[in-house]
């Protein structure tokens, strides 16, 4: 009985511990710094293999990455129980590009020449939905985005200039 009430007064005293560390989100904020102010934007339905538009949010359906045939093998190496796909994207102009993702799946750049060796990364802004945030330096041509080890069989995406 002493066990009990002692684990009773444990679980009592974490309670406000706890819910002190979680941030509450009502919604998507929609004042989101650009490049990602179309993130609040409704995200259109796109599918392995599609070609991406710079500036629009899609939720991407993921393939078991054993389905896959990359264009350069991911930097991290793919976990067999994990899903992921490939886009298609175009660059203009050299510059600075993000992508930003909903969940913590693995993002490559490839080029004609490789993978491109990412400038920066990091979360995106409290309450934003955007999970991960990762910058490349790119020059203009065509470029393919490798997402890998995904536990989810969709993520949301969006690929913007700086």
């Amino acid at each position: 009985m002493l066990k009990e009430l002692v684990a009773i007064g444990l679980m009592i005293g974490a309670g406000p511990l706890l819910s002190s560390q979680q941030t509450e989100c009502p919604a998507i904020s929609k004042s989101l710094p650009p490049p990602f102010s179309a993130w609040s934007d409704k995200p259109t339905p796109a599918e392995n293999g599609e070609h991406l538009s710079l500036g629009e949010p899609k939720t991407v359906t993921l393939v078991p990455v054993d389905e896959i045939t990359w264009l350069h093998t991911p930097e991290r190496p793919p976990s067999p129980a994990s899903f992921g796909g490939t886009l298609a994207f175009d660059i203009e102009r050299a510059g600075k590009y993000s992508v930003a993702a909903g969940d913590g799946a693995w993002l490559d750049v490839a080029g004609s020449d490789g993978l491109v060796r990412s400038a920066s990364h990091g979360h995106g802004p409290t309450c934003s939905g955007i999970r991960k945030i990762v910058e490349f330096q790119l020059e203009a041509g065509s470029y393919t985005l490798q997402i890998s080890n995904s536990r989810n069989e969709t993520v949301r995406l969006l690929v913007a200039s700086n």
